[in-house]
C-alpha cells in the first residue's frame, strides 16, 4: 500500500489487519485477511456477500473475529483495543435515526454520545453540516429526509470528533450526482491526514478518489494494491470485439463470457477474456474489477 509523506507535526496512523477470520457457523465470511493501511483513502470492492460489511463491522468492534487480530498505531505507538474504538468513525450501510428528531437534534445527541464538550457542540455541528451541505436543512425532521440526505447526515455523524480512522459503507448510495462529487472531494480531503476506508457498489467513486483497492470474493482477498497496477494487469489479459448492432452483440453474448460492454453510437464494444480477439484498447477500473472476480 502507498505510504504518504507526512507534514511536520502531523501524527502518522497505521492500521494492520492480521489473519482476520470470521465464521458464521459453517459459513466462512472472512478468510485470513491481511492488509496494512496508512494515511490515505482505500477502496474495498466485492459482490454482495463478498465480506465487505463483515470486514467493516469487525474492524469497528461490532463483530468479534473468529481468529486473527486488528492492530492500530499512532506515531508507531500501539493503541489498546479499548482506546482504538475512540479513534474510529463509522457510517454503516443501514444507518437508523429517530425519525421525529431534527437533523440538529440528532447531531447534538450523537455529539453527547461521542463525548464532545457542551461548549464545542454547536461549532462541531455547524462545521459538519456545512461539509455535507445540510446547514440549511438542520430543522428538518429525519423522517422527512430523502435517501440521499440521510446518507449525508450519516456521513456527518461518522466524522464527529475528527476520528483518525473513517470507515464508510456505501457513502453515496441514493445521492444525486452533484452531491456525489462533493462527497468524493470531502473524503479525499479528509484522507490527507487520516485513514479512510470506503466500500461501494459505485466503482466510479473508487476510481475517482482512491489510489489503492482491495477486492474481496467469497471472504477471500483477490487483490490488494494500486488501481493502476490492477488495470495494467487486466489490460494484458482482456480483449475486445466490435459489433455493428446490439442484436449481433446479444447473439455473441449467449455463448461467450462478457466482462463488460459499451455502446458507441450504433456499435457495441464488448470486453472479453477470449484471446482469439484483439487486445482491448481502453480498460477502466470497472473492467479490471470484473476481470479480477470473473476472469482472473
Amino acid at each position: 500500500m502507498l505510504i504518504k509523506e507526512q507534514s511536520k507535526g502531523v501524527k502518522m496512523h497505521k492500521l494492520e489487519i492480521i489473519d482476520l477470520t470470521k465464521n458464521y457457523g459453517e459459513v466462512l465470511a472472512l478468510n485470513k485477511i491481511n492488509a496494512t493501511f496508512t494515511d490515505g483513502i482505500y477502496g474495498i470492492l466485492g459482490r454482495n456477500g463478498a465480506g465487505k460489511t463483515t470486514l467493516f463491522r469487525t474492524l469497528v468492534g461490532l463483530l468479534k473475529p473468529s481468529n486473527g487480530m486488528v492492530k492500530y498505531y499512532v506515531d508507531e505507538k500501539k493503541v489498546s483495543d479499548r482506546e482504538f474504538e475512540k479513534h474510529i468513525g463509522y457510517l454503516p450501510q443501514e444507518f437508523g435515526m429517530y425519525k421525529y428528531y431534527t437533523i440538529q437534534e440528532v447531531m447534538n445527541e450523537l455529539c453527547i454520545v461521542r463525548g464532545i464538550p457542551k461548549k464545542n457542540r454547536k461549532d462541531e455541528i455547524d462545521r459538519l453540516l456545512k461539509l455535507v451541505n445540510l446547514s440549511d436543512d438542520r430543522k428538518k425532521k429525519v423522517g422527512a429526509l430523502s435517501g440521499g440526505m440521510k446518507r449525508r447526515l450519516g456521513l456527518a455523524q461518522s466524522m464527529i470528533g475528527n476520528p483518525d480512522v473513517l470507515i464508510v459503507d456505501e457513502p453515496t448510495a441514493g445521492v444525486d450526482p452533484e452531491e456525489r462529487i462533493r462527497i468524493r472531494q470531502l473524503l479525499s480531503d479528509y484522507a490527507i491526514n487520516h485513514i479512510v476506508l470506503i466500500s461501494t457498489h459505485i466503482v466510479e467513486d473508487i476510481a475517482h478518489i482512491c489510489d489503492s483497492v482491495i477486492i474481496l470474493e467469497h471472504g477471500n482477498k483477490k487483490y490488494d494494491g494500486k488501481i493502476s497496477n490492477l488495470i495494467e494487469e487486466a489490460k494484458d489479459n482482456l480483449n475486445q470485439v466490435i459489433f455493428k448492432s446490439l442484436s449481433e452483440f446479444q447473439e455473441f453474448a449467449k455463448d461467450n463470457e462478457i466482462i463488460s460492454f459499451y455502446r458507441d453510437d450504433q456499435n457495441v464494444r464488448a470486453v472479453v477474456t477470449n484471446d482469439d480477439y484483439e487486445n482491448a484498447t481502453a480498460i477502466g477500473l470497472e473492467d479490471a474489477y470484473m476481470w479480477a472476480i470473473k476472469g482472473k
